[in-house]
């Protein structure tokens, strides 16, 4: 896992709205071929959002690992092929009743989406080889 974001990147995306946040974090998984999550003791990190329990992701490990020193001091950085994420691990997120939080900060909550929901995106991507948020399209 050998990408990241340039200084300005990182300073544009801390202004970013939930929409274009997901926007980014769909174009970006979709140019690099991974996602990052926080590994908790052998487990994929997750925590509660208004009552609903979810799992973080970003498109990098600088968003991972800021958000680890800043927030959840127990999670590590940890990187996953864009296919591993597609199949198995939004999967499982469907089977455990989870949702996809995208690129939270210590600053705010991020993007929700259901994994259903984002899995069929991202196959819609792949098979159209573009981005549309509309997956439906």
């Amino acid at each position: 896992m050998r990408y990241a974001p340039d200084a300005h990147e990182i300073q544009t995306v801390e202004t970013l709205s939930d929409a274009e946040r997901m926007e980014y974090f769909l174009i970006r998984i979709a140019e690099t071929e991974e996602v990052w999550s926080l590994q908790e003791r052998q487990n994929m990190f997750r925590h509660e959002v208004n009552g609903q329990w979810v799992a973080p992701f970003w498109p990098y490990r600088h968003f991972a690992r800021t958000a680890a020193l800043e927030v959840w001091q127990d999670g590590a950085p940890q990187g996953m092929s864009l296919e591993h994420f597609i199949h198995p691990t939004l999967q499982q997120l469907i089977d455990a009743d989870l949702l996809v939080e995208i690129m939270p900060t210590a600053d705010r909550p991020g993007c929700l989406i259901t994994p259903h929901r984002l899995l069929d995106i991202l196959v819609s991507m792949q098979h159209a080889r573009e981005y549309r948020l509309d997956a439906d399209g």
